[in-house]
């Protein structure tokens, strides 16, 4: 393994091993900076080093080595994470990692009423050992910022640099 991919690995691990927390990140950036390819990129990473049980996206045909379920709405997600792990006690034995692109859709702006049940229902989910990998649409829909453990910036797709993490 070369030096920058154990560094990426050793990064990886650091974030997302903690066998008992529901990690949630979250890529800042403008448009087309790439930040659904860098949280694609972070899930194949996240796969190879196996710290993940099963993955899902809410973009259809996502490209992987690897099984990513679409997951259209927010009572299917909470549904498959419940059925990873019926015991909440166990508190996520089995790790499902969700990329969460666009998700200001499934809690509209013109209905705030139902934004504080889906944040609340969100953080339900966590005890089934549910873990995101969200874009900019996801912190600023529904101001969650305490929520999250750390922030990635993206710069600009042609850099295919990090510019910054921030953690919580």
């Amino acid at each position: 393994m070369s030096e920058d991919k154990k560094h990426i690995s050793d990064f990886l691990k650091q974030i997302y091993n903690r066998r008992f927390q529901s990690v949630w990140t979250c890529c800042l950036g403008d448009n087309q900076s790439g930040k659904t390819d860098f949280n694609l990129y972070q899930m194949e990473w996240i796969h190879r080093l196996g710290l993940g049980d099963a993955f899902g996206a809410n973009i259809p045909n996502l490209k992987a080595d690897f099984d990513i379920d679409f997951i259209e709405d927010f009572e299917t997600l909470k549904k498959r994470c419940q059925m990873l792990n019926p015991d909440p006690e166990k508190h996520g034995i089995k790790r499902y990692f969700f990329l969460g692109d666009e998700m200001g859709d499934w809690a509209p702006r013109d209905q705030p009423w139902l934004n504080v049940k889906f944040i609340k229902e969100l953080q339900q989910v966590r005890k089934y050992g549910f873990l995101v990998l969200g874009s900019r649409g996801l912190m600023h829909e529904f101001s969650m910022r305490n929520t999250f453990t750390g922030t990635f910036r993206r710069s600009a797709r042609q850099t295919q640099r990090l510019q910054s993490i921030t953690t919580g």
